[in-house]
């Protein structure tokens, strides 16, 4: 891999963590250590979701999942999954779970008709998506430039 093409490799792995877990990281302090905001409790109450499992609880619940992305996306990068070759499976499953958050979150939002907030949830959910096909590509890459077959872009 020449340096140009291994810088543009890196970056993208940094912009990538960068994001994701700025996001989460911010998400799962507020969701962890503050009260629940009123906006949330007004909106929700008369959803089923206010029953069960209950709105501190739904809350909490996607700081944890936040937190838990976080975590896992920083596990990735301590075991230098985002250098070329290596296998991404912790970085795929943090990117996973912010499918399963923003998935959460635009479930919620679909709960009081909020078709906005639905759509940009989408626009995250797409994103990520697409962040887990560039990790399987390239994990597909490296696979194929080890068995001896360059990838048709090296060749």
């Amino acid at each position: 891999m020449s340096a140009v093409n291994m810088i543009g490799y890196v970056v993208r792995y940094v912009a990538i963590y960068l994001l994701f877990i700025s996001i989460f990281v911010r998400g799962a302090i507020d969701k962890l250590t503050k009260e629940v905001p009123q906006f949330f409790l007004d909106g929700w109450a008369e959803t089923w979701a206010a029953t069960f499992p209950g709105l501190e609880l739904s809350w909490r619940l996607a700081g944890v999942i936040e937190a838990s992305a976080a975590v896992v996306l920083i596990i990735s990068m301590v075991m230098l999954e985002w250098l070329p070759g290596r296998a991404k499976a912790w970085a795929k499953l943090g990117v996973g779970l912010g499918l399963v958050l923003f998935m959460m979150l635009a479930w919620g939002q679909q709960l009081i008709g909020a078709t906005e907030g639905i759509a940009n949830l989408w626009l995250y959910f797409g994103t990520a998506a697409a962040v887990l096909v560039v990790m399987q590509l390239d994990e597909r890459a490296a696979a194929m430039t080890t068995e001896g077959t360059a990838p048709r872009s090296a060749r």
